[in-house]
């Protein structure tokens, strides 16, 4: 008989192909499962209100220092000068900012970073690693334009 159902020659036995589809359905989807489940997994370190453990005696923490930098290269730390233009170290800048980090109880002192839109982005990375050496934690940046606006 040719292409019947039963008999010696027509026996149906263990198919292998489709097992082994489904083997490698499974063996694909623990693989993705277990890469997911291996991210690392952080914790984001939030203040929340009213958990302060003592009372706040002054404002030191929460006044920020304001490091300018002009279109020259001049930088000044709250309006009084912190180094000229040919200073590329940095250094007065670098001890003057950790001594007042230092001063004020610890690094989470905000500091206000406000460029002129026209300084030069090394100059700009230059007082970042300042705020870097001096551990500065919080730290932002503020548009320091002429007031006209962003268009002129």
């Amino acid at each position: 008989m040719a292409g019947g159902g039963g008999g010696e020659e027509g026996e149906f036995g263990l198919q292998i192909a489709p097992m082994l589809d489904v083997m490698f359905v499974l063996l694909l989807f623990f693989m993705v499962a277990a890469g997911a489940a291996a991210s690392k997994e952080g914790e984001l370190g939030i203040k929340i209100p009213g958990e302060t453990k003592g009372a706040i005696s002054d404002t030191d923490n929460n006044t920020p220092i304001i490091i300018t930098i002009d279109v020259l290269g001049n930088i000044a730390i709250n309006n009084s000068n912190a180094a000229d233009p040919l200073d590329n170290d940095l250094t007065a800048l670098r001890e003057r900012l950790k001594g007042m980090i230092e001063g004020m109880g610890s690094g989470e002192t905000p500091v206000i970073v406000a460029p002129d839109p026209k300084a030069t982005h090394n100059r700009v990375i230059q007082v970042l690693d300042a705020c870097s050496y001096a551990k500065v934690q919080k730290l932002t940046f503020r548009y320091a334009g002429s007031g006209k606006g962003a268009g002129h």
